[in-house]
Parts: C-alpha cells; structure tokens; sequence
C-alpha cells in the first residue's frame, strides 16, 4: 500500500499501518520531512511499512532509529539495503545503485556523504540531527 501511494501520489515519502492507513506522508524531498518528524517524536514510525522515493545510508539509518518494520525505495543504495537487512527491517526496491547521487548527478548527494563513514546507525542519526539543526 505504501509503495502503491508513493507512486501515484506526489509523494516522496508515505508511511502506513498494519491497517493500510497512512500515518504520514510528505511531498517534499530528502530526508528533512523525516528527521522534522523524528525529533519531534521519535516512535512515530515504529512498526510502519514506509515508501521513499530514494533510500540512500542517511534515510536507512532514520528508518531502523524509528524502528520501521518495512520499507520500500524506489532507488536505494547498496549501503542502505545492506544496513536495513541487518537490522531485520523488510526491504524491497525497484533499483539498487552503488550510492545516492546529488540532485544535478555529479558527485554524491550530501547526505550520504554526511553519513558515509558512520559506523553504526545512531552515529549517522546523531549528524542528520545536528545537521538540520543548525
């Protein structure tokens, strides 16, 4: 149902219950929605199946500190998929990539640099919440 929303919505991103309803959803791009909502309430997609329109390491690793049960990319890296089968979460993708590329596809999104060298997930969420911050 997430997947299905995600691509006939607008969506970036979509999350839904076990019950198919959505719990929350954003139209805008990267990861901000998603660390907006998680510093503000960090169960608030404990036990979702989430859709995202690219999983790169910085929005796998908000994904598993949220303690999603599933998600969903439409392209992911290899990084993030490796990470979110480590931690049991459910991953399907339509297109698995080497690394998430920056908007004009030039040189690595700056997320996923920010994260790249993080060894565990809290680390990667610690900068993503410094990040937006400041």
């Amino acid at each position: 149902m997430a997947k299905e929303l995600l691509l006939s919505g607008g969506l970036s991103v979509v999350a839904v219950d076990k019950n198919l309803n959505v719990v929350f959803s954003s139209k805008e791009g990267g990861v901000k929605p998603v660390v907006d909502l998680l510093m503000n309430n960090k169960e608030a997609l404990r036990g979702l199946y989430v859709a995202d329109k690219v999983i790169g390491r910085a929005a796998a690793s908000l994904f598993i500190y949220a303690g999603v049960k599933g998600c969903f990319g439409r392209i992911m890296s290899d990084g993030a998929a490796l990470m979110l089968k480590e931690q049991g979460i459910e991953t399907f993708f339509d297109k698995k990539v080497p690394f998430i590329k920056n908007k004009n596809k030039t040189d690595i999104c700056p997320m996923e640099g920010l994260v790249l060298d993080c060894v565990h997930y809290n680390e990667c969420v610690k900068r993503l919440f410094e990040f937006f911050k400041k």
